[in-house]
């Protein structure tokens, strides 16, 4: 994360956040809702994306996940995507890592229980033994440049299953709307930060990105019960 400008946006979602906290107060799901403000990802700082996460997953946790990169977690992305068994030099003319470097990661991964090796060919383990975001939203705050908005929102569509932009404004012109809902994305405005477009859906993990959060959040959590 970085330090926040001070300024309308950030009063914008500052309102907004408190405004989902007080929601989820009186919430009785299982999930929990994670808030994360300007999270540091490959394509810059979104404003806010909030993770739905189910923690019954931590129960296949190893300590070794924390040693995971963003090389190990693109490998298990691209496992993911392909859903099928890929041999070692298949992924090496893919995604163009040396072999004695790849080979380290699949056993890293695989020590993490998080991909299985079936004679010579290698594949994902079960996302549901893993991945504990169910639904993971992106959010980009503009006070009145909505175009600028509508850019940012739809690049987080690669990592996010759901993107909004939140608006300054009371009830965006039809045209604004009609547009974001061309690209599907969603927008949020008015005084109650109202569902003005709803967003299209996205399947997740949509890249290695949707996984950095979700590892994020599995070790703040492995870490937070350890020092109850």
């Amino acid at each position: 994360m970085r330090k926040h400008t001070e300024g309308p946006e950030i009063d914008l979602v500052r309102k907004f956040v408190n405004s989902l906290c007080e929601r989820n107060t009186h919430s009785s799901r299982k999930t929990k809702d994670i808030v994360f403000l300007e999270p540091h990802i490959d394509s810059g700082y979104p404003d806010i994306v909030v993770a739905r996460y189910d923690d019954s997953v931590l129960d296949n946790w190893v300590e070794d996940r924390c040693a995971l990169t963003d090389i190990d977690l693109r490998i298990l992305s691209y496992f993911m995507q392909q859903n099928r068994g890929l041999y070692l030099e298949e992924i090496t003319h893919v995604l163009g890592f040396d072999e004695k470097e790849l080979s380290a990661s699949l056993a890293l991964l695989s020590d993490c229980h998080l991909v299985k090796r079936n004679g010579k060919r290698w594949r994902s383990e079960k996302k549901s033994s893993f991945l504990g975001i169910h639904k993971l939203v992106a959010i980009e705050a503009k006070m009145s440049d909505t175009a600028c908005a509508l850019t940012q929102a739809f690049r987080n569509t690669r990592f996010a299953s759901h993107s909004y932009a939140l608006l300054g404004s009371q009830n965006p012109v039809s045209r604004t709307k009609d547009l974001y809902r061309k690209f599907g994305v969603g927008i949020f405005a008015g005084d109650n930060f109202e569902e003005i477009v709803k967003p299209e859906a996205h399947r997740l993990p949509g890249c290695y990105v949707t996984l950095q959060f979700n590892e994020w959040i599995a070790a703040k959590m492995i870490s937070s019960a350890d020092n109850i």
